[in-house]
């Protein structure tokens, strides 16, 4: 499951009122989407042959700092 996130860009300043509808229709256009994931589900599951198990702890490491919560790496 997912959320779409919207954006309405409201302008600020002289003659700002000339140009927004305010809240009026503010469903705002796509930016982006963003996943609902739980404490302790798994967001990413690779496969990998047991000699190439160093470089996929790495990839994931890296992976792991580009999400904004903790993530932790489990070997099965």
């Amino acid at each position: 499951p997912h959320h779409i996130l919207r954006e309405n860009p409201l302008a600020s300043g002289a003659g700002a009122d000339r140009m927004s509808t305010g809240m009026k229709m503010s469903f705002g256009k796509p930016i982006g989407l963003a996943a609902q994931v739980r404490k302790g589900k798994k967001i990413i599951e690779i496969s990998v042959d047991p000699q190439n198990v160093a470089t996929a702890k790495l990839a994931l490491k890296r992976a792991a700092s580009k999400f904004p919560c903790a993530c932790r790496i489990v070997e099965a």
